[in-house]
């Protein structure tokens, strides 16, 4: 999300400000609807997800970041996988 966008005539026009916590809720809702229409989680564990006090949804809404190692630091922290594959398990229940 940006935080504005340019008019026809190239002019700059802010965005409004936006509330971080409907943000993150807006997102939180949408990848939990995108994965109940694909069978690939439950209501229940939804449910349960969204009990928690740190679900792993969040949202950054403040200056741009301009720093270009910070930048980096975070592409790599988006790209890292939440798990290594040699710790997953394969099992044999459905």
């Amino acid at each position: 999300m940006t935080c504005g966008g340019f008019l026809a005539n190239g002019d700059f026009e802010a965005a409004p400000v936006i509330d971080m916590k409907t943000v993150r809720e807006l997102f939180e809702a949408k990848v939990f609807s995108l994965l109940r229409e694909k069978g690939l989680i439950s209501h229940e564990l939804v449910d349960k997800i969204r009990s928690w006090k740190h679900t792993g949804f969040d949202a950054w809404i403040g200056p741009p970041i301009s720093d270009m190692k910070e930048i980096v630091q975070i592409g790599m922290y988006t790209v890292r996988s939440p798990a290594s594959s040699g710790r997953l398990v394969l099992g044999d229940g459905p």
